[in-house]
């Protein structure tokens, strides 16, 4: 069933779906960057002419992807959703850290210039307790002109890293 509403600084105890939160107030967290922070949330869903069942929910926005774009980004909490552009899931990496996120990033390139749906979706964890909930806080999806670097970039500059401290810690003995 698709729900056409969304939580203002609150949520559902078991039920799935989307929030918006504005402050950190006694039971809301603060917003990632900004006035506003989406929270995505699985859990009980309504089924037509059925009971709540646990099931995935989606937040989706459909239109025209820049035709300059070569990567998807947004902020989010350290559990990452899954995300999919044109019904074409994309996979991820880290681009950096703050104190309450992580950056996240993709790349679009062959999407650029084409009218599509994003989708992100808070999945069930079916190793979680019931509802089997998941959830997800996004801040500042943008698409951007940056590329994303390949995951292989980044385990080369992450040894590179390494040996480099060793070697200085060496030098300096």
């Amino acid at each position: 069933m698709e729900l056409s509403q969304a939580v203002y600084n609150g949520y559902a105890l078991s039920l799935g779906g989307v929030a918006l939160f504005t402050f950190g107030g006694v039971s809301t967290p603060a917003p990632i960057e900004g006035s506003f922070t989406a929270y995505l949330y699985s859990g009980l869903v309504p089924q037509v002419g059925g009971p709540l069942i646990p099931g995935p929910v989606s937040m989706v926005q459909s239109g025209m992807i820049p035709l300059d774009s070569r990567s998807l980004q947004f902020l989010g909490n350290a559990y990452l959703p899954q995300v999919s552009l044109g019904g074409t899931a994309l996979s991820f990496v880290p681009l950096s850290t703050g104190s309450n996120y992580v950056m996240y990033g993709a790349d679009i390139t062959p999407f650029a210039g084409q009218e599509l749906e994003l989708r992100f979706t808070a999945p069930l964890d079916m190793d979680r307790i019931f509802p089997y909930r998941t959830d997800s806080f996004l801040d500042s999806i943008q698409f951007s002109t940056t590329p994303v670097p390949e995951p292989s970039t980044f385990a080369l500059f992450a040894v590179a890293g390494t040996i480099g401290w060793f070697c200085g810690r060496r030098k300096r003995r």
